[in-house]
């Protein structure tokens, strides 16, 4: 449970280092592929610039399953009667980055027909999703790079 937000729910799933050369892979240690927090409070004060600077994300693109890159980083709505917005980065480059890092923002947007009195009028936070991509990495890269 999170202290600062206790209806807020955070995943995580590790799996055993990729660049670990150990045959024995139960006894690697875990690190961590996939992390989602998904805010059950509506948090209408953080914005889609404020994250793009917090978590370093590159603008303009994103890469998808195959490994290519794409143009822009809205992907819109999914389903559009819900407005769940989806944004797609990857996460910039930076000197101590060992793997590249796919980011996803999830917002609800409101109700283009105008909020209800009780309903926001901005976009509420709801997701924020890091992915780790160790694609490129197979088994045999660990004998050829041990740690």
């Amino acid at each position: 449970m999170n202290r600062v937000l206790p209806d807020t729910q955070i995943i995580v799933v590790a799996i055993p280092d990729p660049l670990d050369p150990s045959p024995d892979r139960a006894k690697v240690k875990q690190v961590a592929t996939h992390f989602t927090i998904r805010f059950s409070s509506l948090l209408t004060d953080v914005n889609r610039s404020t994250l793009e600077d917090l978590l370093q994300v590159d603008i303009g693109y994103w890469i998808d399953g195959n490994g290519e890159r794409r143009p822009g980083n809205d992907m819109g709505t999914v389903p559009p009667q819900v407005r769940l917005h989806h944004y797609r980065y990857r996460a910039s480059d930076l000197p101590t980055s060992r793997f590249p890092v796919d980011v996803e923002f999830a917002f609800g947007d409101p109700d283009p027909k105008g909020p209800a009195p009780d309903e926001s009028k901005t976009p509420v936070l709801m997701d924020v999703q890091l992915d780790r991509d160790y694609s490129a990495l197979r088994p045999h890269h660990r004998e050829q790079n041990p740690s």
